[in-house]
């Protein structure tokens, strides 16, 4: 048998101990605890709410624990997250999704960090390079303390990058005083929120890092007992969490049913999103057209009430521009519904009929303040009349052939687990 990559090994070592702690007793009985937040949470009583729970519950477990095991400042590991069931070297790791409409496309990697310890990242990006890649030093770790607040971003397209594809990333408590590729930590810095965004899931891959400390005093590591006092406090207070920012968040943001609302900028202008609820009959489809707008990176996809998005991987439950079948105008018109509709650019929920649905556009321009034009129409329409509905051009699947699509995402989901 061929020897890991460095990365998929610590990844496995990882999820290894995540796997050790799900079977311990007192972690056990704060995995029921948590499992409350979703009987007593009102989209229980839902139809697809109820349906998808156990699952939705198991998926916040199992991401809680993937925190518990690396929030050390002064020994950070490199682990990626957030993400579908999958197989390392003969291991089974468990979907550890935590609904927070995770990205597909995204591979993400959060990196404790203080702001008394010096650190350099290292990094080498592949050729071709994801659509975009962001560096956010925010002063929490999604899920422990807060969403988190972001302190600074660094952006792929603002990074001195080598002829080869090497970079370093300085981050310290002090001024960046000519360096580049640099990061001050605060005090209130917490995490380094790493994103690559990935276009085409065949030829794309995130880039290469490895975390280096530099010498400084640390207290002892965290022992395995308290390893598992961790895992049993986090495990309840993260899915708590993550029920109550859903909530908040559609409060505050006013998402419409069945309309998708106009794009709007994320703090650090790296992505703007467009939000609505699906509540569709067996029989019907939301059906909407985007415009890319020359963006890098743009996308749509669907989760349920847990927000917490269909499996990719073997379902269409998301389309970027790569994957998507566009329109003559170059525009690209997605459908939204619980059985295939046989169009390409199916969004799949599976099989539920009422979730959330985004789009995204990301790595526009810094001058770019406002995307209105990013969504041409939307409405709800029967299954049967998409035919006539649909753009002339709209390429439709049959039964073999969406077997086929559903094959070749799984394939080009799978390289990433693999790359070191």
């Amino acid at each position: 048998m061929s020897e890991l990559p460095a990365t998929v090994a610590m990844q496995k070592s990882l999820e290894a101990l995540v796997l050790k702690l799900a079977t311990e007793p007192r972690v056990l009985a704060a995995k029921a605890a948590a499992r409350r937040a979703f009987l007593d949470h009102p989209n229980a009583k839902t139809r697809d709410g109820a349906a998808s729970l156990e699952d939705a519950a198991d998926q916040h477990f199992f991401g809680a624990l993937q925190l518990a095991v690396n929030l050390d400042p002064h020994r950070p590991k490199l682990q990626s997250l957030f993400l579908y069931r999958h197989a390392t070297d003969g291991q089974v790791f468990p979907s550890s999704l935590h609904g927070g409409i995770e990205n597909p496309d995204n591979v993400y990697r959060a990196i404790p960090v203080s702001h008394e310890r010096r650190y350099v990242l290292h990094g080498r990006r592949h050729s071709p390079p994801p659509a975009q890649v962001t560096f956010e030093l925010m002063d929490s770790i999604p899920g422990l303390d807060s969403i988190g607040h972001q302190i600074a971003m660094l952006k792929d397209r603002d990074m001195v990058v080598g002829a080869d594809g090497s970079y370093q990333i300085t981050l310290d408590a002090e001024p960046a005083d000519g360096r580049a590729n640099h990061i001050q930590l605060t005090r209130a810095a917490r995490c380094l929120f790493v994103r690559d965004s990935m276009a085409d899931w065949r030829l794309q891959q995130p880039d290469s890092l490895h975390i280096e400390v530099l010498p400084g005093e640390a207290p002892p590591p965290a022992s395995y007992e308290q390893l598992v006092e961790t895992a049993a406090w986090l495990a309840p207070h993260y899915a708590q969490f993550w029920q109550d920012l859903r909530d908040q968040y559609v409060v505050h943001m006013d998402v419409k049913t069945n309309r998708l609302d106009a794009p709007f900028m994320r703090p650090g202008g790296w992505q703007f999103i467009s939000n609505a609820h699906y509540d569709l009959r067996e029989d019907e489809a939301f059906v909407f057209t985007t415009r890319p707008m020359g963006a890098p990176y743009h996308a749509a996809l669907v989760a349920n009430h847990w927000w917490i998005t269909a499996d990719a991987a073997h379902h269409s439950g998301s389309f970027n521009a790569a994957q998507a079948e566009a329109n003559a105008d170059g525009s690209i018109t997605f459908v939204v519904a619980a059985r295939d509709p046989g169009a390409h650019n199916w969004l799949d929920t599976g099989g539920v009929r009422s979730g959330i649905l985004q789009a995204r556009w990301q790595g526009l321009p810094s001058e770019v303040s406002t995307l209105e034009a990013g969504i041409v129409d939307f409405q709800v329409a029967k299954l049967a009349d998409l035919k006539s509905l649909l753009p002339p051009e709209t390429r439709w699947l049959t039964p073999a052939e969406r077997d086929a699509q559903r094959a070749e995402r799984l394939a080009a989901y799978q390289l990433r687990l693999s790359q070191g």
